[in-house]
């Protein structure tokens, strides 16, 4: 073995480590040098243009065999370990335990956009949530898109306690209009999946003494949301 003669001291085949040479370690091409390159490049004919039966019948069934779920069919497709039942449950279980309980610092983690109080911020509102906003915007004080206990709140009204939420019909998988079994695939998730975690979040709130309504999509312009609005208002008042 030999040691590289750039200076780094490493040891090597040759004079020089690959990527270090007489100037310095890992150097960096001038810009002449790639316009250089380049065109050194350009006119070049592929050495495999208009050429026929390049690879034997044999090497081409070895390349075959070694293409991803070729090699390994039980797990592709409907096959993966993660489309199993009890797979799918311990991962729901794993989830609950590692990123519902630490999911406010997760989330300032992964967001670059926070509030001044530490808090992620969603930049946008569905069409659902500025229906409802119309509704309240002159009548409630309330809070749009707060975190409590991890959980992000699409209205919050501080003197009631109440977290209000407008679930909307495709991605909440309304029961009036979708199934236990139906699979969202946006989601990766059954609609009765998704129907368990709107529930954890639902009892979290109320467990730490908030109070919770949920609004589907499909009911914000019904008479039964008015006469809850005006019970709100009564309450307030």
């Amino acid at each position: 073995m030999n040691i590289c003669k750039c200076g780094c001291g490493k040891e090597c085949k040759s004079k020089y480590i690959r990527g270090h040479n007489s100037a310095g370690r890992h150097c960096k091409f001038s810009k002449q040098a790639k316009i250089n390159i380049g065109l050194a490049g350009k006119g070049r004919i592929p050495w495999n243009k208009d050429k026929t039966n390049v690879y034997s019948k044999e090497a081409l069934d070895n390349m075959s065999k070694i293409k991803i779920g070729k090699k390994r069919p039980d797990l592709g497709g409907d096959k993966s370990p993660t489309k199993r039942p009890e797979v799918r449950n311990k991962i729901g279980e794993s989830y609950k335990k590692t990123y519902w309980s630490n999911r406010d610092d997760i989330l300032s983690r992964r967001l670059g956009t926070l509030r001044k109080n530490d808090k992620p911020q969603r930049m946008f509102n569905t069409k659902p949530e500025l229906q409802f906003e119309a509704k309240i915007k002159d009548k409630l004080n309330f809070i749009k898109q707060e975190y409590i206990c991890g959980c992000p709140i699409d209205f919050y009204i501080a003197e009631l306690k109440l977290c209000i939420f407008i679930d909307g019909d495709y991605w909440h998988c309304n029961p009036k209009k979708y199934s236990a079994d139906y699979f969202h695939k946006l989601l990766n998730k059954t609609a009765a999946e998704i129907w368990v975690k709107d529930k954890y979040v639902t009892e979290n709130l109320i467990s730490n003494g908030y109070k919770v309504l949920r609004i589907w999509q499909c009911d914000i312009d019904s008479i039964k949301i008015e006469e809850q609005l005006k019970q709100i208002l009564s309450e307030v008042k």
